[in-house]
């Protein structure tokens, strides 16, 4: 199925290509001239491009719960809202009222004693980690990536958590994500289920062409959410770094394709003639 919209997205777009220090978070997500890696993902399989322009149309509010790990990735970068302890026990009572509403209204997060002690076991066990702390010594914090891309013409978008530079001189793209469990093998679960592989080669592709940089390096930095907070900083292999090329070549072309025709497909068009899984079929044979 082909799911059609009364208004066309358009590719030309008033911002130029460069690096800006001054759009917010905000006008960043709402822009819709040009392509983000978060766009990226759902033009590609699992999802569609169906799925992909119905999200441009209707925007997801703001989420009302507070995440813990963005709050940590807030202080580690210092790029983000104050960090209110409302140290009462229960949030019901008057006093408790009080103090959310007043952290809220002056711009703050409220948090409870056990989030705000985990952001920042989260934030202190990052800077203390031998490798992983240096990198924040110097560098910025969540400029706006444009670039434009050569073979398809599309305005692309990343806003990289901090851009800096190693010893040599070589700039580095460091990514801060919390998890549940950061081992390796948990971690290579999720570079594959969230698309991370997409997201690294977005993001080098982005800072080539927008800062001139030769060849940038790019580093996961993994947290966990509970004591002791383990940190895992970690690169991708080049095989990893192949797939997410690719990707990202196949996501542009879609793209560029829906947007020239108008049409935005589904998972299919045709009739598919769909066997059982795998699995079931063994049990009959």
């Amino acid at each position: 199925m082909t799911v059609t919209f009364d208004q066309p997205l358009p590719l030309a777009a008033d911002r130029e290509p460069g690096v800006y220090d001054d759009i917010s978070i905000e006008e960043y997500h709402a822009d819709k001239t040009s392509l983000s890696t978060t766009g990226a993902k759902l033009l590609l399989p699992p999802s569609c491009p169906a799925k992909f322009r119905y999200a441009q149309d209707n925007p997801q509010p703001p989420k009302k719960t507070f995440d813990i790990g963005q709050a940590a990735h807030s202080i580690v970068l210092g790029d983000g809202p104050e960090l209110a302890l409302v140290d009462h026990e229960r949030w019901d009572t008057k006093e408790a009222k009080f103090a959310v509403r007043e952290a809220r209204e002056r711009g703050a997060v409220p948090l409870k004693r056990g989030d705000f002690e985990a952001v920042h076991g989260m934030a202190d066990a990052i800077r203390r980690h031998p490798n992983v702390g240096p990198m924040f010594a110097a560098g910025v914090a969540e400029r706006s990536v444009y670039w434009r891309h050569q073979e398809t013409g599309v305005l692309c978008r990343a806003r990289p958590d901090w851009l800096t530079e190693t010893r040599t001189g070589q700039t580095a793209i460091v990514d801060l994500k919390s998890a549940a469990a950061a081992d390796l093998e948990s971690l290579q679960k999720a570079l594959w289920n969230f698309g991370y592989y997409l997201q690294e080669a977005w993001y080098r592709s982005g800072v080539r062409a927008a800062l001139g940089a030769v060849d940038p390096l790019f580093i996961f930095v993994f947290v966990e959410k509970t004591p002791p907070y383990v940190v895992t900083p970690i690169r991708l292999d080049h095989e990893a770094q192949r797939i997410g090329a690719a990707q990202r070549a196949i996501a542009l072309n879609i793209y560029r394709t829906c947007v020239d025709e108008g049409r935005w497909p589904g998972y299919v068009d045709d009739i598919e003639i769909l066997p059982l899984p795998v699995w079931v079929e063994r049990l009959f044979n």
